[in-house]
């Protein structure tokens, strides 16, 4: 599942569709908007939550920002009936890595790998030089 202000999910979803020339199955998106109640996005969240849930019993949730509203919903909702782990600060090397390790790994190890393709994805390079 992919939490992000605006239309941002559903962005990363078509890069990755594009990417893959696919459609990618078994994702959702909840989009954060500023004409949305608090009441109305808890309750898209739980009715995404719930659809994912009778797929699978261990849930990624795939964040923009922490400290955000996005990462609010995230945090005060309850996850009894399923596991689930939330990985913030997502990025389009992220996703791909999750579409392609999510169903090979546990969910920790999921998560793991997500940090640390995020991490590695994000570097400066100068302009006109080798890529390497």
């Amino acid at each position: 599942m992919i939490i992000c202000h605006g239309d941002l999910g559903k962005h990363f979803i078509n890069a990755a569709t594009i990417i893959y020339q696919k459609p990618i199955e078994n994702i959702s998106t909840l989009a954060i908007v500023n004409s949305l109640s608090l009441a109305k996005i808890n309750f898209r969240f739980h009715t995404t939550i719930n659809k994912l849930s009778k797929k699978t019993r261990s849930i990624i949730i795939l964040c923009d920002a922490f400290g955000t509203t996005a990462s609010r919903i995230v945090t005060q909702q309850s996850t009894e009936n399923f596991d689930s782990l939330c990985v913030y600060g997502l990025n389009l090397p992220m996703l791909l890595d999750c579409i392609n390790y999510r169903d090979s790994c546990t969910l920790e190890q999921l998560a793991k790998q997500l940090c640390h393709t995020g991490q590695e994805a994000i570097f400066a390079k100068n302009l006109g030089s080798d890529v390497s």
